[in-house]
C-alpha cells in the first residue's frame, strides 16, 4: 500500500511539474519576425559593421535572417529566405545594450535606427524578394543574457501603410561581426 502510494505521489508530482514547465515555455517569443499578423522564421543573427561616417559613432547592420539565408565574411548574403534588418548608429562597433529610436536621418544621434527593411520570400541568387516592407516607425531594444552570449532584440513598430511589425530573437551572434565595406551603410536586396 506505502509503496503504491509513493509511485502515485512520484507520478503526481511530475505530472504537475511538467504541466507548469510547459506553462513557462509558452511564454517564451520564438525567433521570429511578424508582418501585418504573419510569422516568419528568423534563426540567426548577423552584424555587419560599416566603420565611421563623418562622425565618431559606428554604422552597424543587424540581420535577422531565416535558416535558408547565409552571410558571408565580405557582408554579402546568399541562399533564400525570409530576413528583417536594423541600421543602426551605435557609439561602439559591437552591439551593446540600449534602446534604438527610428528616425530616418543618416546623420542622427546615436542609438538611433536610420532605417529598416523586412524582405519576405527574399531570393539573393536571383536579387528578387516576394515583398519588401520598409520601416516608418520603431522602437528597437537590445539586451545581453546574464548566461552565456546571447542577445536578446525586441522590436516593433509599423511600416508604410501603417502595417504592424514585430520581431524577437534570443540567440547568439552567427559568427564574428563582420567588417562590411564602408562604400555601402544602406544595402539593397544585397
Amino acid at each position: 500500500m506505502r509503496r503504491g502510494l509513493r509511485i502515485g505521489l512520484v507520478v503526481g508530482a511530475f505530472v504537475l511539474l511538467l504541466g507548469s514547465c510547459s506553462a513557462v515555455l509558452g511564454f517564451i517569443s520564438p525567433n521570429q519576425f511578424t508582418v501585418a499578423g504573419a510569422s516568419y522564421d528568423s534563426a540567426k543573427m548577423y552584424i555587419l559593421n560599416y566603420g565611421q561616417f563623418e562622425t565618431s559613432n559606428y554604422y552597424l547592420d543587424v540581420w535577422l535572417v531565416s535558416d535558408g539565408i547565409i552571410v558571408n565574411t565580405e557582408g554579402q548574403g546568399s541562399g533564400s529566405g525570409d530576413e528583417i534588418g536594423f541600421f543602426l548608429i551605435s557609439p561602439t562597433p559591437t552591439l551593446g545594450e540600449g534602446t534604438f529610436t527610428f528616425n530616418a536621418d543618416f546623420y542622427g544621434n546615436v542609438n538611433t535606427m536610420y532605417a529598416g527593411r523586412a524582405y519576405v520570400g527574399a531570393n539573393f541568387s536571383a536579387g528578387t524578394t516576394t515583398a519588401m516592407y520598409q520601416f516608418a516607425t520603431g522602437l528597437l531594444t537590445v539586451s545581453r543574457a546574464r548566461i552565456g552570449d546571447d542577445y536578446i532584440l525586441d522590436f516593433e513598430g509599423t511600416v508604410e501603410g501603417g502595417i504592424t511589425v514585430t520581431a524577437h530573437f534570443r540567440g547568439p551572434l552567427e559568427g564574428a561581426i563582420i567588417e562590411a565595406s564602408t562604400e555601402d551603410p544602406i544595402p539593397s536586396i544585397r
